[in-house]
């Protein structure tokens, strides 16, 4: 209280560019306020994110879904080891929002076995209404896969 007084004088002592002044201030304060609202919400989403992602586990994951497109492309990760991050070839195989239980309607598969596994398998898939099958086991280098299409 006795600071805002103290600004209020000096400003008034600033003649016409103390309205300018104030006026600074006072967005100086409305940004400050968005910044603090803006942090809070990336935080609020990075807890959501990290819910949301599937986590690696060592215990048998199965994953059922449609594909209605698929793209071959290249996606910047980022390992322990390379922290500047690497281009690896990456497929995303895009599904029914139904077929996603959380976050976009879509996976991004990076592996090169499960690639290679999926290829040949995906032009009879799309459009088809098949579902495809992934069952994972194991973590890291040591993950198992299975691939498998059941008709819908």
């Amino acid at each position: 209280m006795v600071e805002e007084i103290i600004l209020q004088r000096l400003i008034s002592q600033l003649g016409p560019a103390g309205r300018i002044v104030a006026e600074l201030l006072r967005e100086n304060k409305r940004l400050q306020a968005e910044n603090e609202d803006q942090r809070a919400e990336i935080k609020r989403l990075q807890a959501e994110a990290e819910v949301k992602r599937v986590a690696k586990s060592h215990s048998p994951t199965k994953f059922r879904f449609r594909v209605l497109r698929w793209e071959l492309g290249e996606m910047q990760i980022r390992p322990r080891d390379e922290p500047l991050g690497k281009a690896v070839q990456s497929l995303r195989l895009h599904c029914p929002p139904d077929d996603q239980p959380s976050g976009p309607p879509y996976w991004d598969i990076t592996s090169k076995r499960l690639i290679a596994m999926l290829l040949p398998l995906l032009p009879g898939i799309v459009d088809s209404g098949a579902y495809v099958e992934l069952n994972m086991s194991g973590g890291g280098w040591r993950n198992a896969a299975s691939v498998s299409v059941r008709p819908a």
